[in-house]
């Protein structure tokens, strides 16, 4: 039988209460453990749910674990589902899946749950959201967009053993249920959404860390080809270019005001802000101090003097400069 959604309501509306509950799958999505069976699954009939947001570990990270798994053994069975085509998706492990497979071996531990779409999301992305111990933004992003979706998407069935519009939560939106759910503000979940109209390759620059989340906020207000045109510049100009958040707030603002931006423009605000943030290199024409030139014998000399002389013409006292 399926998951009663009674249960998982009411552990949303616990959530939300600030009351403490047991956040396992089984207290979560109402399964009673004596109705569980862990058994044995080909590696080959795994499959990953089709919209997991999460990444597979790194080489190293997999080995890792594979190295615990092949010395300690499996601690917890990966989480399933049936899928029409007779495989099983995989809701909760599918780096466990690959480390089991890393040691050659063809079967893993396994339990298989009878839940809908929506409690399958629900599950996917909360395992990943609690438990990994280093998340990119566009993990966060699109699991909190899963989730905000999942919920709307479940609130307006009619088929449903109690609708998800009790008293404590018809008052909250979505966005404030998965805020809370996760144990964050409401403002970061819908910034980290905001990153998931970012056309994929700049997404793929904010998890690098060569675009700021801030940054990549403002620019995911651009249309697609705007985007894609930034990004193609940026990567020709990468050595000269780089967006600033004032970069982008500029550019955002440009757009929202001319209602689209052309290329040329993007261009001239890039350049713009470029060359002002350019340093220009100082030097010293010492022929202009040659009457000086037995008092003054290395610029190292001039330069401390001059700071001196700006430090007190600017009322900065001169203590603070150490020679």
């Amino acid at each position: 039988m399926p998951v009663s959604k009674k249960n998982l309501f009411d552990a949303l509306e616990k959530r939300i209460s600030g009351e403490q509950i047991d956040t396992a799958y089984d207290a979560m999505f109402g399964i009673e453990r004596n109705q569980q069976r862990v058994v044995l699954l080909d590696l080959n009939n795994l499959v990953y749910h089709p919209q997991d947001p999460f990444r597979e570990y790194s080489d190293k990270k997999l080995k890792e674990l594979a190295e615990s798994i092949k010395q300690f053994g499996l601690f917890e069975p990966i989480i399933t589902r049936c899928t029409k085509e007779g495989k099983y998706e995989i809701l909760s492990g599918k780096n466990r899946k690959n480390a089991v497979a890393l040691n050659g071996e063809r079967n893993i531990q396994a339990i298989i749950k009878d839940v809908d779409d929506f409690t399958a999301i629900m599950m996917v992305t909360q395992a990943n959201l609690e438990h990994r111990e280093k998340l990119y933004p566009s993990e966060r992003a699109w699991a909190y967009r899963l989730q905000i979706e999942a919920i709307n998407k479940q609130g307006k069935r009619t088929d449903l053993e109690r609708k998800i519009t009790s008293v404590q939560i018809e008052q909250k939106t979505s966005r404030q249920i998965v805020a809370e759910m996760n144990g964050i503000k409401e403002s970061d979940v819908q910034r980290y959404i905001r990153l998931t109209y970012l056309i994929p390759e700049l997404l793929e620059k904010v998890d690098e860390g060569t675009l700021s989340l801030i940054a990549g906020i403002y620019i995911s207000y651009l249309k697609p080809e705007l985007q894609s045109f930034l990004y193609s510049y940026l990567q020709e100009n990468e050595k000269q270019i780089k967006i600033s958040i004032k970069d982008a707030e500029k550019i955002k603002r440009s757009y929202e005001e001319n209602n689209d931006l052309s290329p040329e423009e993007i261009k001239f605000i890039l350049e713009d802000e470029s060359k002002m943030k350019e340093k220009k290199p100082f030097s010293i024409n010492r022929e202009k101090f040659s009457e000086f030139a037995d008092r003054l014998p290395d610029d190292a000399e001039i330069e401390r003097l001059f700071l001196i002389f700006l430090k007190e013409k600017f009322a900065i006292p001169t203590d603070t400069y150490k020679t």
